[in-house]
């Protein structure tokens, strides 16, 4: 019953988020499974949130997304070896939650939100509009991961040299030090035109040369840059 990450458009009701996405079951041929969950759901008499008004309002949407939770073969519980058929929302949450596991593979720092929001606008539609049967529809795996952006060039590590100064490795008062620094673009695409900012928010640190124009990086490339 819990409010998604991300607003969808069609959520009419207002009210807060969470950091839950809910999950509904399809058959084989998409079509909704008997025993899966239907809203619309209210909180408008749970305190303190009181939101989602169903009366008078359309309450809150759900489920977010659906997935396959009929007639899945499984493991079996009562064998080391042997396999079993399933059936239950307990079925497709797992496919959504493996699918949210492949997203962060990708890019570890998607938010909550915009892990639901890339599920929900990547979904087969099921439905004309987010519906309380079918959510945004059915999960597309392909899709969804096509569409989680990487994560972009990655910091490795750095290295000061302060040979002007007393050359201990460290930043200390009164010196001025180049910064070495170790950049990786971990995607298996080609990342063109990399720009580096560098910035602090210490007071006692002036940065002389703070912006750089890298260029390319090739799948998997490392390289080291220093200013």
């Amino acid at each position: 019953d819990c409010p998604a990450p991300w607003s969808h458009p069609d959520q009419i009701s207002t009210g807060g988020n969470s950091a839950v996405v809910t999950v509904g079951s399809t058959t084989s041929t998409d079509a909704i499974s008997g025993f899966s969950s239907r809203g619309p759901v209210t909180w408008q008499n749970i305190a303190p949130f009181n939101d989602y008004a169903y009366n008078p309002g359309t309450g809150l949407i759900i489920p977010d997304v659906v997935a396959p939770g009929s007639d899945i073969l499984s493991l079996s519980n009562t064998s080391n070896t042997g396999y079993t058929v399933k059936s239950g929302t307990s079925m497709a949450a797992p496919a959504v939650a493996g699918l949210m596991a492949l997203m962060l593979q990708k890019n570890p720092n998607l938010t909550p939100e915009q892990i639901s929001q890339i599920l929900e606008e990547t979904a087969i539609p099921l439905s004309e509009n987010k519906s309380n049967t079918f959510g945004s529809g059915r999960i597309d795996a392909l899709a969804a991961l096509t569409a989680t952006p990487f994560n972009g060039i990655r910091y490795i590590s750095h290295e000061i040299n302060d040979s002007q100064g007393n050359n201990d490795g460290n930043l200390n008062p009164g010196e001025m030090v180049e910064l070495t620094l170790t950049l990786e673009n971990p995607s298996d695409e080609f990342i063109a035109d990399v720009s580096l900012v560098l910035s602090s928010n210490s007071e006692y640190i002036t940065i002389t040369q703070g912006e750089a124009q890298l260029g390319d990086f090739a799948s998997g490339e490392i390289r080291e840059f220093t200013d």
